[in-house]
């Protein structure tokens, strides 16, 4: 689906009789989440024994893994978060195209009553 938006952003038009536009946008937000068990890992750290890894270099890492992961977490709650405003957006701007294009119809249809004989 993504794919299909990016290209459909390049054209500039969604011509999908199948999945309306919205509802493409919103998948993007229905993403896979990871969680990454840590499982031998954290024990180890909860045990205090990490000492049991002699490379020194590989320690530190597996130290700061947890921390890798609660980035990678925060960045795909903020994407999210970005994804549905602009989402949002979006559904207000065609809104607003919508209330415009219905008072464009009522003006005409007043000009043209005016317009014709009582």
């Amino acid at each position: 689906m993504t794919a299909k938006l990016l290209a459909a952003t390049r054209r500039g038009s969604w011509d999908s009789e199948t999945v309306p536009v919205d509802l493409a946008i919103s998948s993007l937000g229905d993403s896979k989440t990871h969680d990454f068990g840590g499982g031998v890992l954290d024990a180890l750290i909860s045990a205090g024994r990490l000492e049991l890894i002699s490379d020194h270099k590989l320690r530190v890492k597996l130290a700061s893994w947890s921390q890798v992961f609660d980035e990678i977490r925060d960045d795909e709650m903020r994407n999210r978060t970005l994804l549905e405003m602009k989402h949002i957006e979006l559904a207000h701007v065609d809104l607003e195209y919508e209330k415009g294009m219905q008072a464009m119809v009522d003006i005409l249809e007043a000009i043209d009553a005016s317009l014709s004989p009582a």
